[in-house]
């Protein structure tokens, strides 16, 4: 605004008065009808062209301004929206350990009245595999390796509790890629399968298979199905929570197929990308 105040003092003050001198010009022969004086006008005052200008100049830092403060907001939405997605995922992964715990010590505790050193080696593997869960796991990703092992501990501590009749396999390649992994991503697919796929009664079998690439892991599981008809209210919820977490790490870029056929087989097949 004071652009302009100025810019128009500047033009009335520099503009020559009527009555100064001036050098003498020839007469104009003017068409009958016309008036001296009156000539074509500016469309726009000589202080116009500086007002819009500033009137753009104005408008365009408005505008930066306003972008500013958007692109400030989604900022802070998108923080927001991690560390909702990170407090959900700590939420669910913590869930993990009271119900792994809860059957680990079902089994070591049925274990002691049958044999007691092999219920002390139990114990020192669990007592490992409680530091994994509680320190190493506690990342977004760790070693395949590390997570294998973890694995391996757990169907060895479940096998201890069940008759050799249980047929159960776990299948993992001999070497492994150097890759990470979600920590404790499968083991409640395996928890399940553990806790509906074995019956002292009736045959009973347990498969386990891993597949992996430097860019996909392949996890399948299949099990004989004795889970009883009225389920108590936590049944389902280790596949909830696994669930859960698959769809807050890849959103959609993963395969989940969760069926039981006619022969009351479960099975799960995973994929996901590495």
């Amino acid at each position: 605004m004071l652009l302009i105040l100025v810019s128009y003092f500047f033009e009335n003050t520099n503009t020559p008065p009527n009555n100064a001198l001036q050098p003498m010009r020839p007469p104009i022969d003017r068409p009958p009808g016309s008036h001296p004086g009156k000539g074509p006008r500016e469309f726009i005052p000589p202080f116009g062209n500086l007002l819009i200008i500033t009137i753009l100049m104005i408008g365009f830092d408005a505008g930066l301004s306003f972008s500013g403060k958007w692109l400030q907001a989604e900022q802070n939405k998108i923080i927001l929206e991690k560390e909702n997605m990170e407090n959900k995922m700590a939420f669910l992964q913590n869930q993990i350990s009271p119900h792994f715990f809860m059957n680990t010590l079902n089994n070591i505790h049925a274990l002691v009245d049958i044999d007691t050193e092999e219920a002390k080696e139990a114990i020192i593997r669990l007592s490992q595999m409680m530091a994994y869960m509680l320190y190493e796991s506690q990342t977004e990703k760790i070693s395949i390796q590390k997570e294998i092992i973890f694995i391996k501990s757990y169907v060895e501590l479940m096998k201890l509790r069940f008759p050799e009749e249980v047929d159960v396999k776990l299948s993992i390649p001999e070497t492994l890629p150097d890759i990470n992994v979600p920590p404790l991503l499968t083991i409640s697919f395996i928890e399940n399968a553990f806790k509906h796929g074995v019956s002292y009664e009736e045959s009973s079998f347990i498969h386990i298979k891993y597949i992996v690439k430097k860019d996909k892991m392949y996890f399948e599981i299949q099990n004989s199905d004795h889970s009883k008809r009225e389920k108590d209210k936590n049944s389902g919820l280790g596949l909830e929570n696994a669930q859960k977490r698959l769809a807050l790490i890849y959103n959609n870029n993963y395969e989940l197929l969760i069926s039981k056929d006619v022969r009351n087989i479960f099975k799960v097949n995973l994929n996901i990308p590495v």
